[in-house]
């Protein structure tokens, strides 16, 4: 694939045909080189309208059946690229079954210092429309710059993305929440401020942050 290489070992079995949908499938192996925009494209995810740079390399898996199928990516990979976004290092663990990525521990540094950890999530196409991708992350953030915010502690992120231009609606709209670390208490503990919400909307290039109240 272009310059990738996967080295594959496993099996594909069945009391039928081998191709029969309900086939066991349980293949492993090396990935090497693949660029980042491969994986966007290989999970439906349309990019001719962003910026997409960088490969990465790893582990894939395949297991399941051929018509419910789990593709596993462990992988990492250096001077990625998204639209603005310059990540220089990042370590990515996530799973794909019949559209959804289920997202496992996941590490990515940004080019000003700041850092991402997502402990878990979800990502998927709307099944109404397939230009919008909805997203439900949780994890943390250090000394991570987003606009006038210096982010550092627990945060929840969920919101659409839409991933082709509309007239009628922003480029982002969602919700952060964000427990920011405090000062320690003690030399094994540490408290955390009460969370508090932000509705978040990108568009036009504008990012807009509101205050959600809690009461």
């Amino acid at each position: 694939r272009d310059k990738a290489k996967y080295s594959l070992l496993g099996s594909i079995s069945s009391p039928e045909a081998f191709w029969s949908p309900d086939s066991t499938i349980d293949i492993n192996g090396p990935v090497e080189n693949e660029k980042l925009v491969n994986l966007f494209s290989l999970f439906g995810i349309k990019t001719e309208k962003n910026t997409v740079s960088g490969s990465v390399k790893g582990n894939l898996g395949l297991t399941g059946t051929l018509s419910k199928m789990t593709i596993a990516f462990s992988i990492s990979g250096e001077n990625l690229q998204m639209n603005d976004n310059a990540i220089p290092s990042a370590s990515l663990n996530f799973t794909e079954t019949n559209g959804k990525i289920t997202l496992g521990k996941n590490q990515i540094n940004m080019d000003n210092g700041g850092e991402i950890d997502v402990n878990q999530g979800t990502v998927q196409l709307d099944d109404q429309d397939p230009s919008l991708v909805l997203m439900d992350v949780s994890g943390s953030a250090k000394n991570l710059q987003v606009s006038a915010f210096n982010l550092t502690g627990d945060a929840h992120f969920t919101g659409r993305l839409a991933l082709a231009e509309k007239e009628s609606r922003p480029t982002f709209d969602g919700m952060l929440s964000v427990s920011e670390a405090a000062a320690p208490t003690g030399k094994t503990q540490s408290a955390r401020s009460k969370p508090f919400d932000l509705s978040v909307t990108l568009n036009k290039n504008v990012l807009t942050f509101n205050p959600i109240s809690n009461e």
